[in-house]
Order: structure tokens, then sequence, then C-alpha cells
């Protein structure tokens, strides 16, 4: 199953490959309890719960302060060629995922991913 291999990394479990079934994953209820049963009497919304109660929250972490700075300077290449009440109302969101500093494009009209390609190409300067 894979939610079991998500789970796994999740919460840093070693499985017994002959009988996977027996590992222990902690599972919460409606309430916030968390009970221990074997991998295979868990369902699958019950691995959902586990696996959230497991994950650690990156995309809460801050980014660090130079990759902060570097998203900065990429928004504001963009907003260059995009200004705003021009018609187009491009972002470009930094956030944390799983400890890398990622950047999301958003509203790019696809008649002018030219203009943000020379907007990120203007960067590399």
């Amino acid at each position: 199953m894979e939610g079991g291999l998500t789970y796994k990394q999740a919460a840093g479990l070693q499985l017994n490959h002959e009988q996977p079934g027996e590992a222990l994953i902690d599972v919460p209820d409606e309430k916030g309890r968390v009970t221990t049963r074997p991998f295979k009497e868990c369902r699958v919304e019950q691995m959902r719960q586990a696996l959230k109660l497991k994950r650690k929250p990156t995309s809460s972490k801050l980014l660090p302060p130079e990759a902060e700075a570097r998203a900065e300077q990429y928004r504001q290449a963009v907003a260059v060629q995009f200004p705003k009440g021009k018609g187009t109302r491009v972002k470009v969101l930094a956030r944390n995922d799983k400890g890398s500093a990622v950047l999301d494009f958003t509203g790019v009209p696809m008649e002018k991913v030219d203009q943000l390609l020379q907007a990120l190409k203007a960067m590399q300067g």
C-alpha cells in the first residue's frame, strides 16, 4: 500500500519485510487520542489520519533569509515584465517544500510566457 510506504518514511518506521502487516501504526481518533494498531488492521482513512499525525509541517517553516532574498529578486524581475494594473495578475510565491525553497508562478497567460522567460533570464546576469 502506497500510504504505508509514505507513513514508513514520515514515522522513520523499520519494517519486517516478511510480515509488513505487523508494523505498528499510531492512529489518532476523532478526539485526537492515539492508539497503536497493526498496519494490517488499519483502514485507509485511519492511515490518512496516522500520516497526517506524523508529517512535519515543512510548508509552515520560514525560508532561510538568503532564499527569501533571492525569491524577492525573482518577484521584482517578474513585476517589471508584468506591472500591476496592466491586465495580468502574475504572482510569484516562495515556499518551503520539505526543506527546499520552491517558487510557484501563477497567473501567467500562455501568450506571455516569453515575457516570464525574459524576466527569469534577466536574473542570470
